[in-house]
């Protein structure tokens, strides 16, 4: 069965391929984790051995769930409310359980290894087959890459899913690399640059942005696996640079109404804009938000008559582009409050080397989250998920094995 969850991670994209079974819209990634899940269910309840999380993990997740579904409640857009609980909640949430079950047996190392792989793997003919698009010149009028991304005429498509999708997959290859020695280094090395060159070519800023957070990241846990003695100094250190981060990320993306602003200082005055809004839609709606899948309905019925908007905010309002934002609007504060819950569990889980790669991983994300939406997508919430589960089975693995 872990041949069939990496198989699935290394078709995250397939979402893509949609279709309707009667009046349920549904897709081809929908469709596999569907089988494996109930494969599993099946198979646990005839040998009652099902290995769950405990409750300490399980209660953040139910109140994540709950917040979406009363996102539902709140939410005008019911039908698309039901479709992104089924396909960025639900299915992605029991395929980290049957992520979580599998992990547990036999060999852990060995079947995280071929998690890794079926996800860099993928990531590695995305990204040559975006670098082939660049090369034979299948870009967008403003010389962006689509990649596979451009390939489904029903997809919204944007340069930036590339970037989102590839950018933690990038920082896994970079982490598995990094400690380790002979073909792998340079195969998981090799990968890791090609799909930079993909994110380079897609020219999103937040993917760049993405990859050296999680590059630090991985530079953090090696200065501080070699420097044990000095684990403190190498945390303050760490510190000051995210702060020095954090403020260059000010300046770049601070708005320019210049007449010869460019592209870059567009998407900046853009997202300026969607961030102001966004926060005047949160003190409006300070308990439940706005309710799930309504963020861009919501946001043309109230401000199409702004100055300006009309013509280059709305179409561009599609999310608030920033993971917290979209949070706090789609599932409310209770919401956003067990989505950091979630994160102070992964962080806490210990920290050996082979999860170095999948907790740099999620410091991508997080990064990508304060100028985008690194999680509301198919293949980015079984993404996230995926890494979860991931520490969170190690975790419970090592406390099973000291019993």
């Amino acid at each position: 069965m872990t041949y069939f969850l990496s198989f699935i991670l290394f078709l995250l994209p397939v979402y893509q391929i949609r279709f309707n079974l009667g009046f349920l819209p549904i897709n081809l990634l929908d469709i596999l984790i569907i089988i494996v899940f109930l494969w599993w269910l099946g198979r646990s309840i005839y040998m009652r051995n099902a290995k769950i999380p405990p409750g300490k993990i399980l209660l953040p997740i139910v109140i994540f769930t709950v917040a979406a579904i009363i996102g539902i409640l709140v939410s005008p857009e019911k039908r698309v409310a039901l479709g992104q609980l089924k396909s960025w909640i639900v299915l992605p949430i029991l395929f980290g359980l049957v992520l979580f079950d599998r992990l547990q047996r036999g060999d852990f190392k060995a079947k995280l290894n071929l998690l890794y792989t079926g996800l860099i793997a993928a990531g590695l003919l995305v990204g040559l087959h975006t670098i082939g698009q660049k090369i034979s010149g299948q870009v967008a009028l403003d010389g962006r890459v689509l990649g596979i991304y451009g390939l489904f005429p029903k997809e919204n498509a944007s340069p930036n899913f590339l970037a989102l999708y590839l950018a933690p997959l990038a920082v896994l290859a970079l982490g598995i690399a990094m400690p380790a020695a002979g073909w792998k280094k340079w195969f998981y090395f090799s990968g890791a640059i090609i799909m930079i060159g993909a994110i380079y070519f897609s020219g999103s800023r937040g993917g760049i942005l993405a990859v050296l957070a999680g590059l630090l990241a991985i530079i953090f846990y090696l200065l501080q696996r070699k420097f044990t003695q000095s684990a403190k100094l190498v945390k303050i250190a760490a510190a000051i640079v995210v702060v020095l981060a954090l403020f260059f990320l000010w300046q770049v993306a601070k708005p320019d109404f210049s007449a010869h602003s460019g592209r870059v200082a567009s998407s900046n005055n853009t997202r300026w804009e969607i961030w102001q809004s966004s926060w005047q839609i949160i003190k409006s709606h300070p308990i439940f938000g706005i309710g799930l899948g309504n963020f861009q309905n919501y946001f043309i019925a109230n401000f199409q008559d702004k100055p300006g908007y009309q013509l280059y905010i709305i179409d561009k309002a599609y999310s608030p582009h920033n993971l917290y934002l979209a949070l706090y609007l789609n599932l409310g504060l209770l919401g956003l409050a067990a989505f950091l819950w979630l994160l102070y569990l992964f962080f806490q889980s210990r920290k050996e080397v082979f999860l170095w790669p999948a907790i740099c991983a999620m410091v991508a994300i997080l990064a990508y989250g304060l100028v985008d939406t690194p999680y509301f997508k198919n293949d980015l919430s079984v993404l996230f998920w995926a890494l979860f589960f991931i520490a969170m089975a190690f975790d419970n693995s090592e406390k099973i094995i000291n019993n």
